[in-house]
C-alpha cells in the first residue's frame, strides 16, 4: 500500500465518522439512529422501555446498538423488580443495581459524556433507592431517561458491565475463597 492509498483510506474514514456523527439522533433508512453508522442490519429496538430510551416510531437501530439497549433494559428492569427495604442497609440489592448505574454514567461524564453526566445529576437529584417505593422509584428513573434522551447506551452497557464485573471480583476476593491477599 503506498503512502497516497492510506492517506485515502484514512481521510475516508474521517469523513464517514464525520458523517456518522451528524446522523446521531436523526432518522434514516440507511443509517442507526443511536450511533450513526451505516448497517446492513438495522432493524426497530423493540426493547424494554421505548418511549424512555427514545426508540419509538421508526428509528432503526443497528444490531450493537440494540443490544446495548437490552442490556440496560435489563438492568433496568432487575432494578426495578427489587423492593425497597423496610430497614435501612447500604448494601441491598436495589441499592447495588442503582449504584451500578451511576457509577457508570460518572466514568461516562468523565469521559466528557454531557448527556450521562445530566442524567446522572437527575438520577441523584430524584430518585433513592433505600427511600422511594417502588412505584415512585421506576417512574422517577424512567422520567429522567426521558428528559436527558441518552443517545449512546453502547457505551453505558460496556460500563455497565465494567461496574458489575468490578463488584464480583471485589466480592470473591474479599470472600477468601482463595485465601487471604499478601501484600
Amino acid at each position: 500500500m503506498t503512502e497516497t492509498n492510506f492517506e485515502q483510506i484514512v481521510e475516508a474514514s474521517l469523513r464517514d465518522e464525520a458523517q456518522a456523527q451528524g446522523r446521531i439522533g436523526k432518522s434514516g433508512s440507511w443509517w442507526c439512529f443511536a450511533c450513526g453508522h451505516e448497517s446492513d442490519g438495522l432493524a426497530h429496538c423493540g426493547r424494554s422501555f421505548p418511549r424512555e430510551f427514545s426508540c419509538v416510531g421508526l428509528k432503526n437501530l443497528c444490531a450493537p446498538c440494540r443490544a446495548a439497549h437490552q442490556k440496560v433494559g435489563v438492568h433496568l428492569t432487575q432494578l426495578f423488580s427489587e423492593k425497597r427495604l423496610s430497614v435501612f442497609r447500604v448494601d441491598s440489592r436495589r441499592s447495588r443495581l442503582f449504584r451500578f448505574l451511576r457509577d457508570a454514567l460518572e466514568a461516562l461524564s468523565e469521559k466528557g459524556n454531557a448527556q450521562a453526566q445530566a442524567l446522572r445529576f437527575l438520577l441523584g437529584a430524584h430518585c433513592d433507592p433505600r427511600a422511594d417505593e417502588n412505584a415512585d422509584f421506576r417512574k422517577g428513573v424512567l422520567d429522567c431517561f426521558s428528559r436527558v434522551r441518552l443517545l449512546d447506551f453502547r457505551a453505558l452497557a460496556e460500563q455497565l458491565d465494567r461496574e458489575e464485573k468490578a463488584y464480583y471480583i471485589e466480592r470473591i476476593v474479599c470472600s477468601g475463597i482463595f485465601g487471604r491477599p499478601t501484600l
